[in-house]
């Protein structure tokens, strides 16, 4: 019988065990020190965790969300982590109703290197298998929490040339006037990201509608100009 609590603590053993107390305060420095922290460098952490799911193997789908929201509980980031990995080896099987688990985990713990992986790598593959949702982002963008309007922003981060610019363009000029740098550096990367598709439309849309500075920089970071 599968069973949450001890599926996690496993994982979080496995961690503790490997954590190192200098890397620990590198990396709560760099996160502004809002979350604890066992000290695991990117890599070794994905190694641990493939090394786990070989082990353990993953969740059984009826249990998913209960394990993804229990590992949120922790206060340590890696466990954050491994929940959006668990929610990443699952996601072919998202419904619509999937966007809810979602919108609650960038709401959760919210910060950016948590919510631009959940950004680009759920929310953008759920809208994307289910277009209808699209609505969803047109209120996504009318939010009042701001990591709302930033996954908004880069749900199409990867979209390339299926890119819907239309929306894309147009949520950049709604929330071009924001002082959130969060908002204004988010503009100018899916900007940026586009325009590795089609940089004219970006330089024509950069030197047309008024974008802050921060912006425009991101934005035309890598296009001669």
């Amino acid at each position: 019988m599968f069973s949450v609590d001890g599926y996690l603590t496993k994982i979080a053993e496995i961690f503790s065990e490997n954590g190192n107390a200098k890397i620990v305060v590198q990396q709560s420095e760099y996160l502004k020190n809002k979350f604890d922290f066992y000290g695991l460098k990117s890599p070794l952490r994905k190694t641990l965790i493939k090394h786990f799911f070989q082990e353990e193997g993953y969740p059984p789908i009826e249990f998913i969300e209960e394990t993804i929201k229990a590992s949120y509980q922790y206060s340590q980031r890696e466990m954050h982590y491994f929940a959006i990995e668990i929610a990443e080896k699952h996601k072919k099987h998202f419904t619509e109703s999937s966007l809810e688990l979602i919108k609650w985990l960038i709401e959760t713990n919210s910060w950016w290197d948590t919510v631009d992986l959940i950004a680009s790598h759920l929310v953008g593959y759920v809208v994307k298998k289910y277009p209808e949702l699209i609505t969803e982002m047109d209120k996504w963008i009318e939010s009042e929490n701001m990591w709302i309007r930033r996954s908004a922003l880069l749900f199409q981060l990867s979209y390339k040339q299926g890119t819907d610019t239309e929306r894309l363009f147009g949520y950049c000029t709604k929330l071009s006037s924001e002082k959130e740098f969060f908002i204004r550096k988010a503009i100018g990367w899916v900007l940026r990201q586009y325009a590795k598709t089609d940089s004219d439309k970006v330089v024509e849309y950069v030197n047309k509608q008024t974008i802050s500075n921060l912006s425009r920089k991101e934005a035309l970071k890598h296009i001669d100009v």
